[in-house]
């Protein structure tokens, strides 16, 4: 008797065994699913496609040259760029690689970054690339990290970017990023200030249209961690910027020193991307002329050292643009003579003037003639675009 009713339990267990596994097999999860949650996920990660997608929404020209490379590079830059409205700019996810991953959750598709090829030791970079190869930077001798490239951000498969960026939801996009590391803007500046043939060189190649001479201002991925590579990852993403430069309102100057307009192209198709950039506001352009602390202790330039403040709705975009790319630790900003002042060194932007005068010129939009010869210089400026 015993016997038999082991048997049968045996037999009914067998039974609800078999009924179980014959449910389960048919109401399993998808792929996606199983794939995150087995180990099949480290074959299923392999396949993930590009990940990244990275916005900027301003760029800056300081036209300072003949200077010595040792300067403060959070004050001195060439090209500036970097995203501070997360609305206009800021690094998300592609759509691609959020629907492969739409089953996982955040640590899972911060951890899959590291482990798909198409993603793992990406750099977000700053350079001048030759508009027919995009692999060659424009530069002058030895390439120079922080000189003729820099990254935006650190690695992005880091756990302090990747671990916020997978957080995101769709459409969202993510400018800084919290912690202890040193660059958490998403910022970078290149910096050819040393001579000054070599800036209007670099001005000269971005306004032009020879593929084989011309550069775009590149914001795109590297295909190594380095961040001194200059190969960019495949396929390639990313966006180029042509830009152009004009003469303050009322100068006439063998100088263009101001930029004035921004067009942008997708770097994977070489088309022509539907954004506006605004340079200027009300009809104030986006640009401060640089003035030196010591012509203006000798009455040669009036430029006021006070407070940041505003009395328009046109002074106050103004400020809102330079203040973007210039620290309030590092410049004084006049928005009335439209003019910036160091506060904390003397003539870093001019450097030597082998007896030149600086021809300020006190009133920005009156009628001026300005000329860089032998006994004059024109001044430099700080110029701001902002995408809208």
């Amino acid at each position: 008797m015993l016997s038999r009713l082991n048997l049968r339990h045996v037999l009914a267990g067998v039974f609800v065994s078999l009924i179980l596994i014959f449910t389960f097999q048919n109401c399993s999860a998808p792929q996606e699913i199983t794939s995150a949650s087995s180990s099949s996920t480290g074959s299923y990660n392999q396949n993930l496609p590009f990940a990244y997608d990275a916005k900027i929404d301003t760029i800056a020209h300081m036209s300072c040259s003949n200077v010595g490379l040792m300067l403060p590079k959070r004050s001195y830059f060439t090209y500036r760029v970097g995203a501070y409205n997360n609305t206009t700019g800021g690094l998300t996810l592609t759509p691609a690689f959020r629907t492969a991953t739409r089953y996982y959750g955040v640590a899972e598709r911060a951890q899959a970054l590291s482990a798909s090829p198409l993603n793992a030791g990406t750099r977000l970079n700053l350079a001048l690339r030759t508009q027919g190869n995009l692999d060659r930077v424009i530069q002058e001798g030895s390439l120079v990290v922080g000189q003729e490239i820099e990254a935006l951000l650190p690695q992005l498969d880091s756990p302090a970017i990747a671990g916020p960026l997978a957080g995101l939801v769709s459409g969202q996009k993510m400018n800084y990023f919290p912690g202890n590391q040193s660059q958490r803007l998403m910022e970078a500046s290149l910096r050819f200030y040393e001579y000054e043939n070599i800036v209007k060189e670099t001005r000269d190649r971005l306004s032009g249209s020879d593929s084989t001479t011309s550069a775009v201002l590149a914001i795109s991925f590297s295909s190594t961690a380095l961040e001194s590579d200059t190969v960019l990852r495949r396929p390639i993403a990313g966006s180029g910027f042509k830009l152009q430069f004009g003469l303050r309102p009322g100068y006439a100057s063998d100088e263009r020193r101001i930029l004035n307009s921004v067009t942008e192209t997708d770097l994977a198709s070489n088309g022509q991307v539907n954004s506006i950039w605004n340079c200027s506001f009300q009809g104030y352009p986006y640009a401060f002329k640089v003035v030196r602390p010591e012509d203006k202790a000798d009455g040669l330039a009036v430029c006021n050292s006070y407070v940041d403040k505003w009395d328009t709705p046109a002074e106050e975009a103004l400020l809102r643009a330079i203040r973007r790319v210039l620290r309030v630790e590092d410049w004084y900003v006049d928005l009335k003579n439209q003019c910036i002042m160091p506060r904390g060194t003397l003539d870093y932007c001019y450097g030597d003037l082998q007896g030149r005068t600086i021809q300020y010129y006190e009133n920005a939009y009156g009628s001026a003639s300005c000329a860089t010869s032998s006994t004059t210089l024109c001044p430099h400026f700080v110029s701001v675009c902002i995408r809208q």
